[in-house]
């Protein structure tokens, strides 16, 4: 059962420093618990204390699989006490770092083959033959390549997404991707000790080829096909988003056009009331609420920009809440209305919501400036928020203490995407209980996100 012989006994922590290396590379920049050193280093302990308790006491296909498994699984235990995400991303880490695994091995097993080197004996045998300078060599080269490549295509998914999110939403792909995986797993363990010594090569060429061309089946699934099905998910979101925030748009743009129907009629009372020598009181009301109406009106050279800072403004005055703005808004009209609409309705919205909640009156204050800076148009909106308030962040975005955390979630990351849109890029920052917001967008005639 502890035959320290064996090749096998051994082979378990080769397994699994294969295992943790490549739940590093995918894990490292995923959300982490608090006291991460301690908690990875403990379980680092844990994971060789428990392989080293494995016993081997069988040497055949069955307990084989079963004890790679089991061993697997304690690194998914692992990864889920020392990293703050969901139980998806940890499964999905997981299965894609034993798919890398086992990818590598099966090049070093065609290595071997076309050097004709044994390289099963040597590693699942019961009795230590020993390895020579290539087959170490043959061992560890495809395992560098394999893990720098699924390294590579993970950052080039973070690129495309924005973000380095691994959570699948379709749990069928999931599912498939592990019986894939199981399956090429439990298949290459019979092939090692069922299938005579004496069998063709060109028989473990085809099972080798069928190996690899399953678990590359298995990766282009977990990363491009769910990638690309998440993609989709939130432009649809975001786009269904736009279309509402357009339909707001063009009703406040016809109340806004009322408004400034009535305000022209000031004029036209004013003249009445000179030929009056006493003027009544309640004309008098209506006419400063008329002026009143007309002064919370702001022209920041932009049509877009006018309705939603005119309206919000509006929402202020009857709140206690100060909204000052410097604003050059006819250096966004290369943009199109819906983004206008997106960035600037969620940011000033998220601000107002957050001053609401502050009791000293004289710290309702919002600001919003935009100008230009040489080839850039620079945003930048600020708020104060309450003492006791925590703001956390997620992928350089602050998390929603909402309780509808989809909709204000997808608000800050419209806000990302139609910034993106641009070529533009967005910060965050929050310091002395003022959150701020961002913005540098390039300003182009024919800019590719501005049509």
């Amino acid at each position: 059962m502890y035959n320290l012989a064996a090749p096998l006994f051994w082979y378990k922590f080769i397994f699994l420093a294969e295992i943790v290396i490549a739940e590093i590379l995918i894990a490292y920049r995923m959300r982490r618990k608090k006291h991460f050193v301690r908690r990875f280093f403990l379980a680092l302990l844990c994971l060789i204390v428990l392989t080293f308790a494995l016993p081997v006491p069988f040497y055949n296909a069955v307990y084989s699989s079963f004890l790679f498994l089991i061993i697997f699984l304690f690194t998914l235990i692992a990864l889920k006490f020392c990293l703050d995400e969901p139980w998806g991303n940890v499964v999905y880490c997981g299965f894609f770092s034993y798919n890398q695994q086992h990818i590598s091995y099966q090049l070093y097993a065609l290595f071997c083959l076309l050097f004709e080197l044994d390289a099963n004996s040597n590693i699942y045998g019961n009795i230590m033959n020993g390895l020579n300078q290539l087959q170490i060599l043959l061992f560890v080269t495809p395992h560098i390549i394999i893990y720098l490549i699924g390294w590579a295509l993970l950052n080039f998914r973070t690129y495309l997404k924005g973000s380095y999110g691994f959570y699948l939403h379709n749990i069928k792909i999931l599912i498939l991707s592990i019986i894939i995986i199981s399956i090429n797993v439990t298949l290459h363990a019979f092939v090692v000790y069922n299938l005579p010594f004496d069998t063709a090569s060109f028989i473990y060429s085809i099972i080798i080829f069928y190996n690899l061309f399953s678990c590359a089946l298995a990766l282009i699934l977990m990363l491009f096909i769910v990638g690309r099905e998440e993609l989709e998910n939130e432009f649809k979101f975001i786009d269904n988003l736009w279309r509402k925030h357009k339909q707001i748009y063009e009703l406040s743009k016809e109340n806004v056009d009322f408004i400034n129907m009535k305000c022209h009629d000031i004029r036209h009372r004013l003249r009445n009331v000179r030929k009056k020598e006493v003027i009544d009181e309640s004309e008098l009301e209506e006419i400063e609420q008329a002026i009143g109406i007309y002064d919370g009106l702001i022209k920041t050279g932009n049509e877009v920009l006018d309705v939603i800072i005119s309206e919000e403004n509006a929402y202020c005055n009857k709140n206690g809440i100060k909204m000052l703005c410097n604003i050059d808004g006819k250096q966004l009209n290369f943009m199109k209305p819906a983004d206008i609409y997106s960035i600037f309705q969620n940011g000033i919205h998220n601000a107002i919501d957050a001053v609401l909640k502050i009791e000293e009156k004289d710290r309702r204050i919002i600001r919003v400036n935009i100008k230009r800076i040489q080839s850039l148009i620079s945003v930048h909106m600020e708020n104060y928020f309450e003492d006791n308030e925590k703001i956390e962040f997620k992928d350089g975005l602050p998390v929603s203490l909402s309780k509808d955390k989809n909709y204000h979630g997808f608000g800050m990351r419209s806000i990302k995407k139609s910034v993106e849109k641009y070529n533009g890029n967005i910060e965050v920052t929050v310091r002395d209980n003022i959150f701020s917001l961002d913005m540098l967008i390039p300003l182009c005639d024919k800019n590719t996100g501005g049509g």
